[in-house]
This record gives structure tokens, C-alpha cells and sequence, in this order.
């Protein structure tokens, strides 16, 4: 199967990444936050995408009892097979169910805000996200958004992370669009590969 694994790490062993050939890792260290590493190998690859992209934290087997270092491969490959033969077409959390939260967990996260800017159509009553960043996105839904889309976003997270801005700037400080901070981009995540969500014209 036609897939490819970016894997974002920290100084956590990667033993069980050897002998793996479909692997980008990025450390961390030189790029601090996941959602940048995922965007910029998007960016990077945007021409030339694997049929699947599997994004990967740098504890992808904590907390799952489905999946581990020895049956990593084998399962990977049936779940995608199931992906195939359903036909589904949606980004999927990697062997988790999607995290539900509401529009405002905390006054902070102005996820709504953020939501009416970058998407067209009405603001979900709840938020379907992957809370540790980890998914499937098939190539089919990176591509439905322009390459333009991605480089504002990972531009936008660069500008939050010069800024500094903490979360608590988001809650005293007029909305900026030019900057956003990962864990709001983290909840939106999902809705940029989704098929039926269209990006507001004036975000393009």
C-alpha cells in the first residue's frame, strides 16, 4: 500500500522506525510544534504525495491497545485496505476515535473565530479532532485544498510562535489573523481535509 509516515519527535527512541523506507522524521528540536511538521512536509511534497499520508507523534503506541512496535506495519496495511474497500474518504484519527469537545472549552480557544475565518459554511456545535495530532489523510483530501492554503497556515503558526503569543493573549488581544496558535489550529485540523467543509473565499 502507497503511504507515507511523518513522524514528529522528541528525544523519545524511534527503535521501531528502522528498516522503515516510507518515513519522514522531523526533530522537535528544530521545529517545535507537530501541526508545522505535517504542513511543511504537505508543502514540501505537494507535487509528488504517496496515495496516503500518516501523521505520527512521538508516542504513537502509548495508550493503544491496538496497535504496537511489532504489528505496526501489518496493521497499518489492513486498516488501509479497510479505508480502500470502504471507500472512505475523510482524514481518519490513526486507530483512535475522534476527540469531541465544545465550541469553547475554555474562553481562550477561540476555535469558532478561527473556524468562520478559515471555512465557509455553518460553525460546528462541536469540535471532531485527534487531540494527540496523529491521522490517515488520504492524498485525494490534501489536494483539495490549494498548496497556497497550507503555506498560509504554516506561516500563520510561525508568526504566532515569533509573536509569543500564549493562549491567554488570545483571550485579551483583537482577533489577528495573521497568526494562530496550535492548539486552535489542532481542533480545526480535520475540517481542512474535509471534503464537504469549502475555505472561506476570503481566507484564499
Amino acid at each position: 500500500m502507497d503511504y507515507h509516515i511523518v513522524l514528529s519527535i522528541k528525544d523519545d527512541p524511534i527503535d521501531w522506525t528502522e528498516g522503515l523506507k516510507n518515513i519522514t522524521i522531523y526533530n522537535n528540536k528544530e521545529i517545535n510544534e507537530e501541526l508545522e511538521t505535517i504542513l511543511k512536509y504537505i508543502i514540501d511534497n505537494y507535487d509528488n504525495l504517496p496515495s496516503y499520508v500518516i501523521t505520527l507523534n512521538s508516542k504513537p503506541f502509548e495508550g493503544n491497545v491496538l496497535i504496537n512496535e511489532y504489528n505496526f506495519e501489518k496493521k497499518i496495511n489492513k486498516l488501509l485496505e479497510k479505508i480502500v474497500n470502504e471507500q472512505v474518504c475523510d482524514v481518519i484519527p490513526f486507530f483512535e476515535e475522534p476527540f469531541i469537545e465544545p465550541q469553547y472549552p475554555i474562553e481562550e480557544l477561540k476555535v469558532p473565530e478561527y473556524y468562520y475565518r478559515l471555512f465557509d459554511g455553518n460553525i460546528p456545535d462541536m469540535f471532531e479532532f485527534n487531540i494527540v495530532n496523529q491521522y490517515i489523510i488520504p492524498k485525494r483530501n490534501i489536494l483539495n485544498r490549494d498548496k497556497g492554503i497550507y503555506m498560509k497556515l504554516y506561516q500563520m503558526l510561525l508568526n504566532n510562535k515569533e509573536k509569543n503569543y500564549t493562549l491567554m493573549d488570545y483571550k485579551t488581544n483583537k482577533m489577528d489573523i495573521t497568526i494562530i496558535h496550535e492548539a486552535i489550529l489542532k481542533r480545526l485540523f480535520p475540517y481542512l481535509f474535509d471534503l464537504n467543509v469549502s475555505m472561506n473565499p476570503r481566507f484564499k
